[in-house]
């Protein structure tokens, strides 16, 4: 790892065990730059290779771990997928940048032995009083013409939150994409409001 004030790289291996029987193995490289010391402009590139044994997802540990659990049935209590994937290898990257507020960025991921691939670009806008963001995944991206495509395999997620008074905020959130259960997958529309206390990071 090599890390200044501006610019940082560092390269990690780790080796995960998720409920006993499902394991991966992670390596990859970081590269991080900021302007500044208060990151008034800043971009991140991490690539990342996984070998992964039965039942294990990567998007464990990041922003896919979201559309999966959103994906599964409602009724399903593991909040995750219901049928194990099988053991498989995985290229990953990411890039992330912020200017200011606003943050952008795009992750994916391709299995290399199927070559089906997964790709989510999301934007963030906060400040003091109020913070937006949305984010649209494409789970099934097999060559360019999925980019395009308004099938199933889209869901789009949209979320925002106000601060009210002191640490007390209200929320919304909406989704539409596909929902998995016993008998394949459906597009569903869903949305939610609601009014909570704390979260003070979430606010800039």
């Amino acid at each position: 790892m090599w890390r200044n004030q501006r610019a940082g790289f560092e390269l990690y291996g780790d080796a995960v065990v998720v409920g006993g029987d499902r394991r991966g193995v992670h390596v990859g490289l970081l590269t991080e730059w900021s302007r500044d010391a208060h990151q008034s402009a800043s971009l991140a590139v991490k690539t990342e290779y996984v070998m992964a044994e039965e039942g294990y997802l990567p998007g464990y540990f990041d922003v896919a771990y979201e559309t999966e659990r959103l994906g599964t049935s409602w009724g399903d209590a593991r909040g995750k997928l219901m049928e194990r994937p099988e053991a498989g290898r995985y290229a990953r990257g990411s890039v992330e940048m912020g200017v200011g507020a606003f943050r952008l960025g795009m992750r994916g991921d391709v299995e290399l032995d199927t070559r089906m691939g997964r790709l989510s670009g999301f934007g963030r806008y906060a400040n003091r009083h109020w913070t937006m963001s949305a984010m649209v995944i494409e789970r099934q991206l097999t060559n360019t013409k999925d980019l395009l495509s308004l099938e199933d395999s889209k869901a789009v997620v949209a979320q925002g939150a106000a601060r009210i008074w002191g640490d007390l905020f209200a929320s919304a959130r909406y989704f539409r994409g596909w929902q998995e259960d016993g008998g394949g997958v459906d597009t569903v529309t869903a949305w939610s409001v609601g009014i909570g206390y704390g979260m003070r990071g979430v606010f800039r």
